[in-house]
């Protein structure tokens, strides 16, 4: 005779036994000569590995290494490189080609010719730009640039990391009417991926003071 309490206990646990993983995303590791900038949008700290929501992601990297020219090293830094990409729940590298020549280089700035691959070392799909800029380089903001560039038709771009304004004429006395005005005038924004990617940017672009009240706002909603 079965015993209730062991019958009881194995119904509730063999559903969770088949319940459907959750989704993992992506992840995706660059080499140490890749020099990472910008993650869809939002400035990003030199990583090795990222995680990457499933759908379309861009990310904006340099690539930097060196070759042998007359029996001298010669170091080559790469323009800003855009990379797009879509990819559902797979472990990714990026892989930079070898360049041995000056010409090679010039070539690779270009044309940048780069992969990423599945971890069976499938290459995914890609498309590939340059943030291209004439005379001074420093101080330069990537983030704002990549902006810029995803409002045009370049191959690379991604229009859903290039948020537009959007202008509403109504009665400042009543912010719950202009809430719902712009969710009208906006739909495309209720898709969650792109507003956590809007959400990242704009937090990218603000000062400290801007941060903390943001923060603050947050707090209160949760409470």
């Amino acid at each position: 005779m079965k015993h209730p309490l062991l019958t009881f206990a194995l119904t509730g646990i063999i559903p969770l036994i088949f319940i459907a993983p959750v989704s993992a995303g992506n992840k995706l590791t660059l080499p140490k000569s890749a020099e990472l900038l910008v993650v869809n949008g939002a400035k990003s700290s030199k990583l090795s590995q990222i995680s990457l929501e499933n759908g379309t992601s861009q990310i904006v990297f340099k690539y930097h290494t060196k070759y042998r020219s007359q029996g001298q090293d010669k170091r080559f830094s790469s323009e800003a490189i855009v990379l797009s990409f879509t990819a559902e729940d797979k472990t990714l590298s990026l892989v930079l080609p070898s360049l041995r020549s000056s010409s090679q280089s010039d070539k690779f700035n270009q044309t940048p010719q780069v992969t990423i691959e599945d971890s069976q070392r499938v290459a995914l799909p890609i498309q590939t730009g340059v943030l291209r800029k004439e005379g001074i380089q420093l101080g330069r903001n990537y983030s704002k640039e990549v902006l810029n560039y995803n409002k045009t038709d370049a191959p690379a771009a991604v229009k859903s990391l290039a948020p537009t304004s959007v202008v509403i004429s109504t009665p400042s006395t009543n912010p719950q009417l202009e809430l719902e005005v712009l969710k009208d005038k906006a739909p495309e924004l209720k898709d969650q991926q792109n507003i956590s990617r809007i959400l990242d940017f704009w937090y990218s672009q603000a000062d400290e003071t801007t941060r903390k009240a943001f923060k603050e706002k947050i707090n209160k909603t949760d409470k």
